[in-house]
């Protein structure tokens, strides 16, 4: 029998070499107080927990079969995916390896005590789960870092989506009563992950065709104009504050005008005619929606007020937004794969969705510390505007609607917000939980941002802003503007990749067909006489059909999906499609007990699948030949 100090040692090394930060943790951890008990025949071990006055067991006197009882529930039958509230000894995730481990693709395990762990790795082996690459620990996170980790877990790697409507929860009951409130924000923040993850990825392909439209109507901005990689690390250490557009910023935005050159001043496109009105000029102003709607934000500006002013625009803007701002231009890239395709580089940051969230990482790329937030209420004022004074559309441009809720305040115990803002606001806490520097919420009123600050903006000015830093020349004197050598060096290297891009989507939606044509063929043969026959078997011919067409239309699929080009060029526009179907194929084995008549039900899905793929595919080549004539136009 393995001594507990060897079994701890082989386990921590585990640990140390996957998760060295954990193993930190669990080497520093102070070990609950537990009565461990292992029964003299198995050798399985137990424990009694001490909380509030009552004795917990930690497992029933089987362990082994309580864990398998859980297994074997009929809502547990497809595992693709799991997440463990709670370790216990590790019998849970044992046992669904042992019993389910060929249908797991991932598993996550949250747990609270390090302390706890550290009893774990000397008790009970549990060194299969810890060198599964399936597995990933969560293990001493603070309650406000929960849901940073628990988003990019579930971005990292991207298919983990696909997987969203069958995620598997299992509690372990006595760990969530003794943490329950740490386990309930783990809970309500993985669902977050979850929504806010397909909402981010899963957008519309229209509004992903709008924005490719958009950029290529806007290949002469983009390679006449400098880029934000030249303000990399630009203001090291230094201040900068974001301007937001809501109803709080008028009670301290006057503030801003003695401190207008001492700091970096980044405001969003609907907060700058607020903030010229009141004789404040911001040094960049963010824009990123790809709508027509954001034109206003930059009419009737006259082209003194703006010298100093530069428009950090990503490219999926109308071009209406280029011909209307008379200020100078940074091209701003947002880490979409169309932007690397384009292989005209001017610098690419992980922007999320919305032009706050953008301003808050050019302010982190520029090197900028502290970062202060103004304005970014993320929330309706307590009379209802949701607004500055002065916002181009007016102070109730938006009214809340029936899935309006509350979420704490700075300021205030609740204030109310829209499933819109809250997206925003969840970006925040996933930005500023990975920023080095300190982030202050400044906004006086507004929803509660995890991980910031909250001070006031007087306070913010007498702590953190000193002397002049002649912003203006700095950035100015930084940015490169392409010359024509290398605007004509960068067409024809963009024309190459045009050219590679509509052969390789040719020979896609030609393999593409065949394949649809082939499913039709098996839904006209196979499809029918099955349901013709309401049999509750199929037959071995059938299930073989089936099986032979399903790892044919995976192997095509992945062939295509994983190549290169269709990542650069296609997979922004289809990926909303592609995560949505995915996700109810996924979730077609949760209906069926018998999982051949789950594939049949795949497999004739699929035409349709491979018809709206085709469509999609289709409209993308005409970009190509409105690229084509773009290009040159320019170089003629």
């Amino acid at each position: 029998m393995v001594s507990k100090k060897k079994l701890f040692e082989k386990q921590f090394n585990i640990l140390r070499n996957r998760w060295p930060h954990i193993a930190n943790l669990v080497k520093n951890a102070k070990v609950p107080k537990v009565e461990i008990i292992v029964d003299p025949i198995t050798g399985d071990p137990n424990a009694i927990i001490e909380h509030s006055g009552k004795r917990i067991w930690l497992h029933s006197r089987d362990p082994r079969f309580e864990a398998n009882s859980i297994v074997n529930k009929p809502e547990n039958r497809y595992p693709a995916f799991i997440v463990f509230f709670g370790l216990g000894f590790g019998y849970y995730p044992l046992a669904f390896l042992n019993k389910k481990g060929h249908l797991i693709r991932y598993y996550l395990i949250i747990e609270k005590d390090p302390g706890w762990l550290k009893v774990v790795l000397q008790n009970m082996d549990i060194s299969s789960i810890l060198l599964d690459p399936r597995c990933e620990l969560m293990v001493g996170l603070p309650p406000d870092r929960v849901y940073p980790f628990l988003r990019s877990y579930m971005e990292n790697p991207w298919d983990k989506i696909q997987f969203a409507k069958v995620v598997k929860i299992i509690i372990h009951e006595p760990s969530f009563a003794i943490d329950k409130d740490y386990y309930m924000n783990a809970l309500r923040a993985l669902k977050d992950a979850i929504r806010e993850t397909i909402l981010f990825y899963g957008n519309d392909p229209k509004d992903s065709l709008i924005g490719l439209d958009n950029i290529i109507k806007n290949i002469p901005n983009i390679v006449s104009n400098p880029g934000i990689k030249d303000l990399e690390n630009a203001f090291q250490g230094k201040p900068a504050i974001c301007v937001a557009a809501g109803p709080s910023l008028k009670k301290n935005v006057d503030l801003l005008k003695e401190i207008e050159d001492k700091a970096v001043i980044i405001c969003c496109d609907a907060s700058l005619k607020p903030l010229l009105k009141r004789g404040i000029k911001p040094h960049i102003v963010t824009s990123l929606e790809r709508v027509p709607e954001v034109v206003p934000f930059f009419k009737d500006i006259p082209k003194e007020e703006l010298v100093n002013t530069w428009l950090a625009s990503c490219p999926v803007v109308v071009p209406e937004v280029y011909e209307t701002y008379r200020g100078p231009h940074i091209i701003t890239y947002r880490r979409f794969a169309h932007f690397e395709w384009l292989g005209i580089d001017k610098g690419m940051l992980p922007i999320g969705p919305s032009c706050a969230n953008m301003s808050f990482k050019i302010a982190e790329f520029m090197g900028c510390n502290p970062i202060v937030l103004i304005g970014q209420d993320l929330a309706f004022a307590e009379t209802g505007e949701s607004h500055v004074e002065g916002n181009v559309y007016g102070e109730n441009v938006v009214k809340p609607a029936n899935d309006a809720f509350y979420v704490p305040g700075n300021y205030s115990e609740k204030v109310l917000t829209t499933p819109v803002w809250y997206m925003f606001l969840k970006h925040f806490e996933y930005d500023i939980a990975n920023y080095k520097g300190v982030c202050i919420n400044a906004t006086e009123g507004g929803a509660k941002i995890a991980g910031t600050r909250v001070m006031t903006l007087k306070e913010v000015i007498d702590n953190y802003i000193g002397d002049r830093l002649f912003v203006p020349d700095n950035i100015r004197g930084r940015l490169k503007v392409p010359s024509e050598q290398e605007i004509k060096e960068d067409l024809i290297r963009f024309k190459e990749r045009v050219k590679e891009t509509m052969t390789f989507i040719n020979e896609l939606l030609s393999d593409f067909r065949k394949m649809r044509e082939m499913i039709e063929k098996f839904n006209e043969e196979v499809v029918s006489s099955i349901l013709n026959r309401n049999s509750e078997t199929l037959t071995k011919e059938e299930i073989e059909k089936t099986r032979s067409l399903l790892e044919e239309i995976n192997k095509l699929k992945m062939r295509y999906i994983s190549n290169r080009m269709f990542y650069l060029y296609l997979m922004h526009i289809v990926q909303p499609y592609l995560i949505a179907s995915t996700v109810e194929f996924t979730s077609t084995y949760e209906k069926y007990e018998n999982i051949n008549f789950a594939n049949v039900e795949i497999v004739a899905k699929h035409a349709e699948w491979f018809k709206v793929m085709e469509g999609i595919i289709e409209v993308t080549r005409e970009r190509l030949d409105l690229a084509n004539s773009i290009i040159d136009q320019i170089l003629s």
